[in-house]
């Protein structure tokens, strides 16, 4: 069951830092952002790698995580403080779900100082795809950057961080250390 919202003005945050601030509830979507990987790991560990607290922070190398998994939820984030809530929590808005297939945010609270809040227009789409019991593709797709330099900034930081976080995310799963409890004897879906 897809479970699917629009939720009115709300702003975006930046994608953990490291990932994806990208651009929601626009009428234009405006230049977009589409970039993947295949991840050596099964759907299960990588959705919870990106929807659940115990499965992002130690390869996003996060002091605090939050996720309240629920349309009109957040997922909030904080690299530099060990309690959320203070000047560097990240707070991104849930859009929209469907478990271990797709993720849509919307950057509602960047961290102070980073020079990101405009991306509040914006949105990120994460399209899990498994393609096999140990391997998944992820597809994250930005949707709403503007045009001028402030923008294209943010465009390029995101090109390139965002191949960062596919590795990062790659060498965690490869490790042996995801949190999921996946069923290796499980069958596919």
């Amino acid at each position: 069951m897809m479970i699917s919202n629009r939720i009115p003005s709300l702003g975006l945050a930046a994608l953990w830092t490291l990932t994806l601030a990208l651009p929601c509830l626009a009428s234009d979507a405006g230049r977009t952002l589409e970039q993947e990987a295949v991840i050596p790991a099964p759907v299960a560990d990588v959705w919870d790698a990106f929807a659940t607290a115990e499965g992002m922070l130690p390869w996003m190398r996060l002091k605090a995580a939050e996720v309240d998994l629920r349309v009109g939820g957040a997922i909030r984030t904080s690299y530099t403080e060990e309690v959320l809530g203070g000047p560097s929590t990240i707070v991104q808005r849930i859009l929209s779900y469907e478990p271990e297939r797709m993720l849509s945010l919307q950057l509602e609270k960047a961290p102070e100082g980073a020079g990101f809040d405009f991306l509040r227009s914006t949105w990120a789409v994460m399209y899990f795809e498994s393609l096999g019991p140990s391997e998944t593709r992820i597809r994250i797709v930005g949707l709403g950057y503007g045009t001028g330099p402030e923008w294209d900034r943010a465009y390029a930081h995101f090109e390139q961080a965002n191949p960062m976080v596919f590795e990062l995310l790659k060498q965690h799963l490869s490790s042996g250390q995801s949190s999921a409890k996946s069923d290796p004897g499980a069958a596919d879906p």
